[in-house]
């Protein structure tokens, strides 16, 4: 066992020079480091512009060896033997013995080796963000970040194993199908998957698969040698890499370059040099990870981002000093609030969101849809959806409010139609989160913070504005939706507007109590006392930004006109109108007929002449008609005629389609049938929002089978 005394030291004289360089070529910085035979670093200095660096190590009991690499300076960071000799560091083993006092040593490092310590730093920039699956991405903070590179591509392809080979040339050649088109992950987060998943199953239809198109690689797959059909495949890389993720799962290999703790908005940054030989771009891989029962095990981490297979979540061709977006939905990653700059005047209190949706996507208060709003729209989205629910407004606050102007409290109150008293909201807590560790131990807690509602001298429904730090420790994201929330407003529950819903072949029941509906913001300060918002020089102000993920540029509240004049701002408080709308779907299908004979309900059958037509009927509906409806009619299998995406409108809906269409041949089958049996499916979807996502139980669905049979 190595063992080196510290109180004594003996002197390593380094001499190192840089071959083909000239006096005036720019050089890169070089250290000197000694690492003992079990790889421990001993000692490391920069070797000056004589070429000269003295490295001081421990003296040695009893003889030994010890390793002595030029390579690199690395500012800031310690490196390990793996990492220098990785970027191609020099090193030679010397003897080390008791009786000695200092030894000597010169290396000579050749101009291929040193060019690349010029030209190959790289600095990692990215952020590391927990993804809900509401599509809210929070940042994590104090994770640590693992950095390690892939080994190039053209080092990849000599390593394929012949059988691999083999299936990947069955592949190109068209005779082996993957089990689905092979796609890599890595750049693409996971609430942009979600989304994708989300855009692609909404009507319930699958997605085209796209299949690549290898051109000449083809040919080659199926007449080249082994060494020539590998030399094409270095220049197919785009093509090759995903099916090697399904074929090989495991064919990369990862060096560590670097780990990096992540900041309070979850950013980090890193700077290593790139393996020897590599001056274009780099591949890259991550893993991050956090403290876990290190109370129990000290030292002991978890992973709560690995995505495998490493090839398919590798970051290749990564250009030195791009953000990388990192997506980790590990219950064990404790996420922080978002720190994103507000563009605002000072002592701002922003009407943020309705949920995780941005004011500026809401007609009535979104500075760019103000030439568009009109009375018929108020409220509504951009994209004509109504509210429903429970609403869960977002507020945010400069903090000068609490530490400068002694505003400590806000209310939310609301009111049906533009006029009437508002009632405030004095039900459902809001609670912030914190995230601290007790003294003594590394175990961290979660502790709920309460803002509300509470009453505070003689005013009820008072929240308290969040403090800029809680009590110990720091803010942390439980739950996106909650966590973010300024009060809760339940609008499907009386008095508010619960909707109706239909029973009886589409009866409507319930009385219909949707329409324009106010929220107002008011301020308070440590008493309960509602305070003056031009005397405190307060400005409240809405996002002119509809991702709330990035920077948030805003527009002052009172220079947002509202249809037949004045603001957002109504004396000290600011007035949001919301467009509510709770009523249910309903979906109803008819049964068909063929020149007015209907098919019975128990067998389903109708029966056909040559030139008959039959007539489809459906109902679809919403009080209001804020719905749309997906009407399809498939033959065994396969969709033979659909009426999709269309608006409600009046409900009562048919169509005329001849026989000779729907037996005959159609994109998927060739055959002309003379029996066979179809089906009637029927969606009506609801355009209500929480401002989370849509309000799909209030959709409705039907169907209804029948059978058309030629007459005898």
């Amino acid at each position: 066992m190595e063992r080196f005394d510290a109180g004594s030291v003996m002197e390593i004289l380094v001499t190192a020079s840089l071959e083909g360089s000239g006096s005036s070529e720019k050089r890169p910085k070089i250290a000197a480091y000694a690492f003992s035979q079990g790889g421990r670093l001993l000692a490391a200095e920069r070797i000056g512009d004589g070429g000269q660096a003295s490295l001081r190590v421990p003296a040695v009991p009893a003889a030994t060896a010890i390793r002595v690499l030029v390579g690199p300076e690395r500012d800031g960071h310690t490196p390990d033997l793996a990492d220098l000799l990785r970027v191609g560091a020099v090193d030679s083993h010397l003897r080390l013995d008791p009786a000695s006092t200092s030894l000597a040593v010169t290396h000579s490092v050749l101009q291929p080796v040193w060019l690349p310590w010029l030209q190959g730093l790289c600095c990692v920039r990215g952020t590391l963000n927990k993804g809900y699956a509401d599509g809210v991405e929070l940042p994590v903070c104090n994770a640590i970040v693992e950095i390690y590179e892939v080994e190039p591509w053209w080092l990849i392809i000599p390593k394929i194993p012949a059988d691999i080979l083999a299936k990947l040339r069955q592949v190109i050649a068209g005779t082996l199908v993957p089990p689905g088109a092979p796609v890599e992950q890595a750049p693409v987060s996971t609430v942009q998957a979600n989304a994708a998943f989300i855009a692609r199953t909404a009507t319930r239809k699958p997605a085209a698969v796209q299949t690549p198109h290898y051109g000449a690689l083809a040919s080659l797959a199926l007449t080249a040698g082994d060494f020539a059909f590998r030399q094409a495949l270095v220049d197919q890389e785009a093509l090759i890499r995903p099916i090697l993720c399904w074929l090989w799962p495991r064919y990369v290999t990862t060096t560590l370059v670097g780990s990096v703790s992540t900041d309070q908005c979850g950013h980090f940054q890193f700077c290593f040099f790139k393996g020897f030989g590599n001056t274009g771009p780099t591949n890259l891989y991550f893993k991050a990870k956090v403290a876990f029962l290190q109370w129990l095990i000290p030292g002991n981490y978890i992973y709560i981002y690995e995505p495998e297979p490493v090839g398919c979540h590798t970051w290749w061709n990564y250009q030195c000093g791009s953000q990388v977006q990192l997506v980790t939905t590990s219950p064990w990653a404790y996420a922080c609030p978002p720190c994103l700059p507000v563009i605002a005047p000072d002592n701002w209190v922003m009407f943020t969101a309705i949920g995780n949706t941005s004011l500026s996507t809401v007609n009535g208060t979104g500075q760019a849809l103000i030439p568009t709003t009109d009375a018929g729209n108020l409220g509504l989205t951009e994209a004509g959806a109504p509210w429903g629910a429970t609403l869960l407004p977002r507020l945010d606050f400069d903090d000068s409010l609490r530490l400068a102007l002694g505003v400590m409290y806000y209310q939310l109150s609301w009111r049906r139609g533009t006029s009437g008293t508002f009632l405030p909201i004095t039900t459902g807590d809001i609670y912030r989160h914190y995230i601290y560790t007790p003294g003594g131990s590394s175990n961290p807690v979660i502790a709920p913070y309460h803002l509300g509602p509470q009453t505070v001298g003689a005013t009820q429904g008072l929240f308290e504005i969040p403090p800029a730090v809680p009590p110990q420790g720091q803010w942390t994201i439980v739950d996106a939706v909650a966590d973010t929330a300024s009060a809760q407003f339940p609008t499907d529950q009386a008095p508010v507007s619960p909707g109706i819903t239909y029973i009886n072949g589409g009866t409507p029941v319930g009385t219909d109590q949707s329409g324009l509906f106010q929220l107002q913001v008011a301020l308070f300060d440590a008493s309960g006392n509602p305070v003056d918002i031009a005397a405190l020089g307060i400005k409240y102000v809405v996002p002119t930004s509809a991702d709330l993920t990035q920077t948030i540029t805003t527009a002052d509240a009172s220079t947002i006109i509202q249809p037949g004049g004045g603001s957002l701002v109504q004396g000290n408080n600011l007035v949001v109108s919301l467009y509510l709308n709770n009523n249910r779907c309903f979906a109803g299908i008819g049964a068909p007929t063929i020149n007015g004979i209907a098919a019975d309900d128990c067998c389903g059958v109708l029966t056909y002449a040559a030139n008959d037509s039959v007539n489809l009927t459906w109902t679809a509906l919403q009080t209001g008609g804020f719905a749309t409806f997906n009407f399809d009619l498939y033959r065994g299998a396969n969709e033979v005629w659909s009426d999709d995406g269309n608006p409600v409108g009046a409900g009562a809906l048919s169509s005329l389609q001849s026989v000779a269409t729907l037996m005959g041949p159609n994109a998927s089958c060739s055959e002309t049938c003379t029996l066979a049996g179809f089906s009637q499916d029927l969606g009506v979807y609801a355009m209500a929002t929480n401002g989370w996502s849509r309000l799909s139980g209030y959709d409705s669905y039907a169907v209804w089978a029948f059978v058309l049979a030629a007459q005898a």
